[in-house]
């Protein structure tokens, strides 16, 4: 009905054929009552061309027919709590839980049953039963093996291209150019000066000159 009411709502109209129903119970009995008066015949599946969109023509012991069974979680727990004394306990109640939750420690006899449970399940008869299953997937190709695409391996050049042109397609970006410059500008602001070493080594990396090796003793 929802499907067809959005297409063409201006097909329906909406009736308030009942009122004054005080308690929830009362409406489900008056709604069953103007279900009664539907036949079987004019509804689907049975009727291609349905009079009627209603599928079911029983509304059923449904749960948010009580009151009491559609509360919120918080109502809920505040009826269960009615009546009772919620207040500070007795350590000893506390103790007791504790120790239940605990657990009682696994007897030698279970210990053994269970290591028996994994022994059977990886005997050999059981790895041979599962070596015929999975071969016959193989022969009737059920199961196939994925082929991979190989890498494609770069070479240093190449790598070194991509990457420049990767920075070249970012700076052809006006907003992220902007950005980068605002963000570049604003370090240097706050950057601390360089020491000589630094300098020494920037000079050294823009002359090309290769950074000198420490002797190694063997």
């Amino acid at each position: 009905m929802n499907k067809s009411y959005k297409r063409r709502p201006n097909d329906f109209k909406r009736r308030i054929i009942k009122t004054n129903i005080t308690e929830r119970p009362q409406m489900y009995v008056e709604e069953q009552r103007y279900l009664d008066m539907i036949k079987r015949d004019e509804t689907k599946p049975i009727n291609n061309k349905p009079r009627y969109y209603n599928l079911a023509l029983k509304n059923g012991d449904l749960w948010h027919k009580y009151p009491e069974k559609i509360k919120t979680i918080g109502q809920k727990i505040s009826l269960g709590k009615t009546g009772k004394n919620t207040g500070p306990r007795d350590p000893s109640v506390g103790r007791k839980i504790s120790e239940v939750k605990k657990g009682k420690p696994f007897t030698e006899a279970h210990i053994q049953a269970l290591k028996d449970v994994k022994r059977e399940k990886y005997s050999d008869e059981r790895k041979e039963i599962q070596r015929k299953v999975v071969q016959k997937q193989w022969d009737t190709g059920k199961r196939a093996r994925k082929r991979v695409e190989p890498k494609v391996k770069l070479t240093k050049e190449e790598r070194a291209q991509r990457v420049r042109e990767g920075i070249a397609k970012r700076w052809a970006d006006p907003v992220w150019a902007a950005k980068q410059r605002q963000r570049l500008s604003e370090g240097s602001k706050t950057r601390p000066p360089r020491s000589d070493e630094s300098k020494r080594k920037a000079s050294i990396a823009q002359l090309g000159i290769a950074k000198p090796r420490k002797n190694i003793l063997l």
